[in-house]
């Protein structure tokens, strides 16, 4: 067994709230579970793993709220490490790292970004020889001043490719990652196209009329309108698909096709995309296993190609950075279930990685952007296009508590506009991103994640309203 110890600089540096979700992260980026304690001023970590690990901790950044954060790799040490350190040193390792590599690609950064890397880096060597006293605040500006920075940096980064796009200049290989086959290219505009055509614009008004307010409210339902079909509703979700209500998994696949066929029967024939299940990957789906959540997806995707053979179908792939690997460490991460299901010839035409951003336990837990650029490059391996869904709470700050989840969720009305804008920006600049799509339009009590929405329960838009338009007209242009 390999013992850990972490120096807490104070008592309070670990939110209360987040402490259960300490894990590690193996080299191959999996999040795996740990066990831990506190004990006096220290922070203890027993794992079984001969290879030293990433240990991931929530921290609270001032202003900018809860993030978890990694170490670098750790071996084992008869000395305590100090928390604070070895969590800065991860994080502007990160930032450096990065940036470094797209910098040699061909992206530029002035004078003033160059400036501010340098500042963070002059905290963090500053802090490694500091007494005590002063370590955790340069630490913590370390941290922070990376976390900012990220934001601009992916910001310029998006900025670069949408440029060579627009000169149909070829970009240097080693700035998009691996290129997409002809075909699957030609797949991924054809997605493209029906994406941009699908997505509802969003209206312009002040004080919504009855009639207004009806037609907002009704879509929020299921958006198959005629002649567009959104996909942003799947046809289902496997937490509503309760395991218990049947005898057999055949019982269960049966009734999974024929609820399948009446859906698409009621939906009529105007699809232009499909997405038939949702929150593929998320394990307290009712009990559903791997393998299980595996056969009833590939036997619904193959009843429904083979009604309708030409239309694209999405998969819904919940948790995509493996959070659920923490409490069932022997599951298989999502890029292990798709790649199973790709192996089975599944008929999916592109995954939709499902960011319901900042809701704890059962949602995508807040992460440095460049964890975000890490996780769609390993997703360009497969090949396939991705369609990213964002749910991200803004303006409410509680406690949910309802029959069939518990969540702890914390944003400011803006920290909503900020996340939409950095992560649409750095996905679509992603040579396999076909879309981004938001999943939530308007607040109501029973949202399985609540306050997520563009607009509040009083029909009044969010600041995120507006970060929508402006980055819809950016991609217009």
């Amino acid at each position: 067994m390999t013992v850990l110890t972490f120096d807490l600089p104070r008592a309070d540096c670990i939110p209360v709230a987040f402490k259960e979700f300490i894990h590690s992260e193996w080299l191959d980026h999996n999040p795996r579970s740990v066990e831990f304690k506190f004990e006096d001023k220290h922070l203890i970590i027993n794992h079984s793993h001969k290879e030293s690990l990433r240990i991931v901790v929530p921290w609270h950044v001032k202003d900018l709220g809860v993030f978890f954060l990694k170490t670098v790799s750790l071996p084992r040490s008869k000395n305590n490490y100090d928390l604070a350190l070895e969590i800065a040193r991860g994080t502007v390792g990160r930032l450096v790292d990065q940036t470094e590599n797209w910098i040699a690609a061909g992206l530029q950064v002035d004078e003033t970004i160059q400036q501010q890397i340098q500042n963070v880096k002059s905290n963090f060597q500053r802090a490694t020889f500091s007494t005590e006293e002063i370590r955790f605040d340069l630490a913590n500006q370390a941290i922070r001043g990376s976390i900012q920075l990220m934001g601009e940096i992916s910001e310029l980064f998006a900025e670069l490719i949408f440029e060579l796009r627009r000169n149909e200049s070829q970009p240097k290989t080693s700035l998009l990652g691996c290129q997409l086959d002809p075909e699957s290219g030609k797949l991924q505009k054809a997605l493209e196209n029906i994406f941009n055509a699908g997505i509802l614009q969003i209206p312009e008004y002040d004080q919504p009329s009855p009639k207004v307010k009806t037609q907002l409210e009704s879509l929020c339902g299921k958006l198959h309108q005629k002649g567009i079909t959104s996909c942003t509703e799947p046809l289902f979700q496997l937490s509503e698909f309760r395991k218990q209500d049947f005898a057999t998994i055949e019982d269960a696949e049966d009734n999974l096709l024929e609820r399948g066929k009446r859906l698409l029967e009621q939906c009529g024939n105007e699809f232009k995309l499909i997405h038939p299940l949702a929150q593929v990957g998320l394990h307290e789906n009712n009990g559903w296993s791997d393998q299980e959540q595996i056969h009833l997806a590939f036997e619904l995707y193959s009843m429904i190609k083979n009604l309708q053979p030409q239309i694209p179908l999405l998969l819904g792939i919940n948790q995509p950075f493996g959070e659920s690997q923490t409490v069932f460490p022997l599951n298989k991460s999502p890029i292990q279930l798709a790649d199973n299901l790709i192996r089975m010839d599944t008929p999916i035409a592109a995954f939709c990685l499902e960011f319901n951003l900042g809701y704890y336990p059962q949602g995508t837990w807040s992460r440095d952007l460049y964890a975000f650029n890490d996780l769609l490059d390993a997703w360009a391996h497969f090949d396939f296009p991705l369609i990213l869904q964002l749910q991200i709470p803004g303006g409410v700050k509680k406690r949910l508590e309802s029959e069939a989840n518990e969540f702890e969720i914390a944003a400011a009305l803006d920290s909503q506009a900020n996340w939409i804008r950095q992560i649409t920006l750095l996905s679509m600049a992603k040579h396999n991103v076909a879309g981004v799509f938001y999943g939530n339009l308007i607040d109501q009590p029973s949202d399985q994640y609540f306050g997520s929405g563009l607009f509040n329960n009083q029909l009044k838009p969010k600041p995120a309203v507006e970060t929508l338009r402006s980055i819809r007209e950016l991609m217009n242009r």
